[in-house]
């Protein structure tokens, strides 16, 4: 018994081996994925949508239609022929000037339209409003409330003052004309010279830093602070924008969602359940191609159970995310991935989440010796250590100086 010999030897690859595994697997469910999501989406869920219908398909391109509409005529946004939308990104725009000409043409013309909203709103957009509310000039008059004057954009606030001033007749300030630029803006401090360059940038910059992501990491800018705050805000355009996008979700739904997970449950099983099937031994393409095959926690063959566990746990919780969407899909994933592949480096047998919820653990498929069952490993084992030993003698030292004569 002393002389028994031990057949089945398990050998774990590395994490890297199984990261490189992993990345060729995604790779190819990426592509293949992207395949069928257009494949659904042009040619299954699409023409379904528009033939039974599952939405308002007029409804929804007219709602569209009115939205560009409606943000075309304020003179906030710009009709975009090739994209076929309406943008605020008006980046054609070279000079603070040219967005302060827009903003001043929303609240003096625009608003001013009849019907358009209560006459008595429209009243309040003065020049004087303008100087306070944009130009972030102080209420000499006393016109405003401190809830009025406190609820303005923070850059007007913090900045507006650092550019304009109002226009003096004498020692008397115009309030019924629009500010001018303070004068130590200009070049030598002359109001009638060109704004310094400085001027010239920062100014660009209060009225638009084309940064629209600035809720997150940066300050917006006069341009698109009117358009998130006070235009989208709007009665006339909130209401058609409301009833938009309820149908966009709806087209959005069938169009983008369904596909998208359709595609991702057809891929995943196709090369997470199927080519492990195909492959035997839990193997993925990626695992063919790393030699990595899987068994379960006894070092015996996995069964179809254990792939199918070791299959759905990570599908569930992927497509669950996606289907909440933003950012929680991608914290989500992003941990996830995070967690089983810190598990993989730490652990004594490099098992991820999966594995430990179906029982199984990654191997070395050209270097390890395992068995279907125990009942195999037993007749083998028996096998082998039935056969005679044969023990070899030590053989005699060579006499290399008698060999060399």
């Amino acid at each position: 018994m002393e002389n028994q010999i031990k057949v089945t030897n398990i050998i774990h690859p590395g994490p890297g081996k199984r990261a490189v595994a992993a990345t060729i697997d995604l790779a190819i469910a990426a592509a293949v994925g992207m395949l069928f999501f257009y494949l659904l989406s042009s040619f299954v869920f699409t023409p379904i949508s528009e033939a039974v219908p599952t939405y308002d398909v007029q409804g929804f391109h007219d709602r569209a239609s009115e939205v560009m509409d409606i943000q075309v005529d304020c003179g906030l946004f710009y009709y975009d022929n090739d994209d076929q939308t309406s943008t605020a990104i008006y980046t054609e725009s070279e000079t603070y000037q040219e967005y302060d000409a827009k903003i001043q043409n929303y609240y003096f013309v625009y608003l001013q339209t009849p019907d358009l909203i209560p006459l008595a709103d429209a009243a309040k957009y003065t020049p004087y409003w303008y100087n306070v509310f944009v130009y972030g000039l102080d209420d000499e008059q006393g016109l405003y409330s401190e809830a009025e004057l406190a609820a303005r954009y923070d850059i007007v606030k913090a900045k507006g003052k650092l550019y304009f001033e109002y226009n003096m007749s004498g020692e008397t300030a115009e309030y019924d004309v629009l500010a001018t630029t303070r004068a130590d803006q200009h070049l030598e401090g002359n109001p009638a010279s060109d704004l310094t360059d400085d001027a010239k940038t920062s100014l660009l910059q209060y009225f638009y830093n084309g940064n629209l992501n600035y809720s997150s990491y940066g300050e917006g800018s006069i341009y698109i602070l009117t358009i998130d705050s006070d235009f989208a805000s709007r009665p006339f355009f909130s209401e058609v924008y409301a009833e938009y996008k309820t149908l966009e979700y709806q087209a959005t739904l069938w169009q983008i969602l369904i596909p998208e997970v359709t595609a991702i449950f057809l891929v995943a099983i196709l090369v997470y359940f199927v080519m492990p099937l195909i492959l035997k031994n839990g193997k993925t393409v990626g695992k063919y191609i790393m030699s990595i095959g899987l068994v379960n926690k006894l070092g015996y063959d996995v069964s179809i159970p254990q792939l199918v566990l070791r299959f759905f746990f990570p599908l569930v919780v992927v497509i669950g995310l996606l289907i909440i969407g933003g950012v929680t899909f991608a914290l989500g994933t992003g941990l996830f991935v995070l967690v089983s592949y810190t598990l993989v480096i730490f652990t004594k047998e490099h098992k991820a989440i999966h594995d430990f919820l179906a029982g199984t653990v990654a191997i070395e498929s050209k270097k390890s010796v395992w068995f279907k069952n125990a009942t195999e490993e037993a007749k083998y084992t028996e096998k082998i250590n039935a056969m005679k030993y044969v023990e070899i003698e030590k053989p005699l030292p060579i006499d290399d100086e008698k060999n060399e004569k």
